[in-house]
């Protein structure tokens, strides 16, 4: 019952951030800050490789981005010790209704990124929460049912379609847009 009270209050909450945020939609050229967000899961090494090299092709291409890790674990093993631009957070990083909360999640939210990229095939509830509290000015990320007008664009996926795919055709719609 408790959880369930927990839950519809911190639903209302995160609506409401979300609806306090003006969408801004720029050219490719004219972005330039750029927040991504993904999974660290151990068995999909592949995976992390790929978001890694996504985030240096955009520092090469002249933009400011600051990664956002999620560890889906209680803890962060020792070994992943935040890097330049690169912060983690895990599932224990919460507030009493479970809404992600914490000095790394608060600071990065409050950032108004020009884009902010959901790297998750999968719907992820935590990382869907993390998304509607951010201040970004433009959401990209995969459609789901869990993540229902939480982004400006929604890069719709087939099951066989992977990580690499979905980073392919971020950038390629992103390079499409033309703004006066």
């Amino acid at each position: 019952m408790i959880d369930k009270i927990k839950s519809k209050l911190a639903s209302k909450k995160l609506k409401e951030l979300n609806q306090n945020r003006q969408v801004v939609l720029k050219s490719f050229n004219n972005i330039q800050t750029i927040g991504l967000i993904y999974v660290h899961e151990e068995e999909k090494t592949e995976d992390i490789r790929q978001c890694r090299l996504f985030a240096d092709s955009l520092k090469q291409q002249g933009k400011q981005v600051r990664s956002l890790v999620l560890v889906p674990a209680k803890t962060t093993p020792e070994k992943l010790q935040a890097k330049l631009n690169i912060d983690y957070v895990n599932l224990s990083d919460r507030s009493k209704l479970g809404i992600p909360s914490s000095y790394v999640i608060d600071s990065f939210v409050s950032e108004a990124f020009d884009l902010l990229i959901v790297a998750s095939i999968k719907g992820n509830d935590y990382l869907s929460m993390i998304n509607l509290q951010s201040k970004a000015k433009l959401k990209i990320g995969v459609e789901h049912r869990s993540h229902l007008n939480s982004f400006d664009l929604q890069i719709i996926l087939n099951e066989e379609n992977n990580l690499r795919y979905l980073l392919e055709q971020i950038e390629f719609y992103l390079k499409a847009i033309k703004t006066a």
